[in-house]
């Protein structure tokens, strides 16, 4: 009972912090957008919390889908359990986080902040759920290579291509774009629908991602 209890609290710790790491490296990216006026800037800072959280063992929810192709039947339940508590820790992760930044940010990044908000938050649903399948297909892709290398450099790497591309292309994942609708998260019910519509699609993206990997590898 202790070592499942010490199981539960390291889950909920690592992917608490994990949510904080992104938020950390979404506030970095505004900052760097506003001061150079340069949107590419921040798209290739963005990764680089992906690939902490990737170098350091941490969780995250759609890091941790490219799991469940391998899960057995009979593990599936205590394997959606576990995926759960890791999408609540990831989530008050990066509210805390965001709540952080926006006491500490400068008003003109704010300014920026507040306008990729809105940007987001007047997404068609349709457009959000295809990028955001895209998203999880690609995370899966990226987690689950980077598992099969040993050195940090090959992990680091495998990782951030695949997201630096996905930053750079405008596609959604579910844990930063609850950082970027911050400031907007509770005006209305829209930003809400958005970032359930986008967690939809990365699960669907990440299990089918997960899939056809494992299936690819398998086949070799």
């Amino acid at each position: 009972m202790a070592e499942k209890k010490n199981a539960i609290a390291y889950l909920l710790y690592s992917s608490i912090l994990s949510g904080f790491i992104i938020s950390w490296a979404m506030g970095a990216s505004l900052m760097a957008e506003y001061f150079t006026d340069q949107f590419l800037i921040g798209a290739l800072i963005r990764p680089v919390g992906i690939v902490l959280i990737g170098l350091g063992g941490f969780k995250t929810y759609t890091s941790q889908l490219e799991k469940a192709a391998t899960v057995g039947e009979e593990y599936l339940h205590g394997f959606a359990n576990k995926i759960i508590l890791i999408l609540i820790g990831n989530i008050i992760g990066v509210m805390l986080g965001g709540a952080f930044a926006l006491v500490y940010m400068p008003p003109g990044a704010l300014k920026v902040w507040h306008t990729w908000a809105i940007d987001i938050s007047k997404m068609h649903p349709d457009r959000a759920f295809a990028y955001a399948i895209v998203t999880g297909m690609l995370i899966a892709l990226a987690f689950n290579i980077a598992a099969r290398h040993q050195h940090a450099i090959d992990k680091a790497i495998c990782i951030y291509i695949p997201v630096a591309i996905l930053e750079m292309c405008g596609f959604l994942h579910c844990i930063t774009i609850l950082f970027f609708m911050l400031p907007v998260m509770f005006t209305s019910i829209t930003p809400l629908a958005i970032a359930f519509v986008v967690l939809l699609g990365n699960t669907v993206g990440g299990l089918v991602g997960s899939d056809l990997v494992n299936r690819a590898f398998k086949a070799k």
